[in-house]
């Protein structure tokens, strides 16, 4: 287990989707606070190819577990269960309980695993003749949801104090 994994900052990661075959990206910003009584509190805002969120959960330190709920801003809600581990947090998304997958977060501080990911995506873009972007016209290409040189997108409120 990397003793670093419940860092407060920007994190980054994915989700996959049944209804696409690529990587939705994500750009986070988490807070983990002090856990009581081996509870802690983690809350966030970040961004992804459907738009703006914020989240709000529990992580257990000593079990190596979080949950959480995004917020849309203006949409709907995904709740999200996982387990941390030696490449970051992984486990599974749901809507409603209709509609869910999993998903792979990690410290961006952890570049190298990001990095893997992008060539991995890009390469395959490549070899399919697809140009990246959102929504591509000829395949459903996610992109990631920031610019290799991080920035904190305009209009977040904050939450991290970062």
């Amino acid at each position: 287990m990397n003793e670093n994994l419940w860092v407060s900052g920007e994190w980054t990661g994915f989700y996959l989707e049944p209804h696409h075959d690529r990587r939705g990206w994500m750009h986070l910003y988490l807070e983990f606070q002090s856990p009581v009584r081996d509870r802690g509190v983690v809350r966030g805002e970040g961004t992804d190819y459907v738009g703006p969120w914020n989240l709000s959960g529990i992580y257990l330190p000593a079990d190596n577990k979080v949950t959480w709920d995004k917020r849309y801003v203006g949409r709907h809600i995904v709740h999200y269960q996982g387990v941390g581990g030696q490449n970051g947090v992984t486990g599974q998304w749901s809507i409603g309980g209709y509609l869910g997958g999993q998903f792979h977060i990690w410290p961006r501080s952890w570049g190298q695993i990001d990095e893997l990911y992008m060539a991995d995506d890009l390469g395959k873009d490549r070899d399919q003749g697809i140009s990246p972007g959102i929504f591509s016209g000829s395949g459903g290409v996610m992109e990631p949801a920031f610019d290799l040189e991080p920035r904190k997108p305009k209009g977040f409120r904050g939450l991290c104090g970062q």
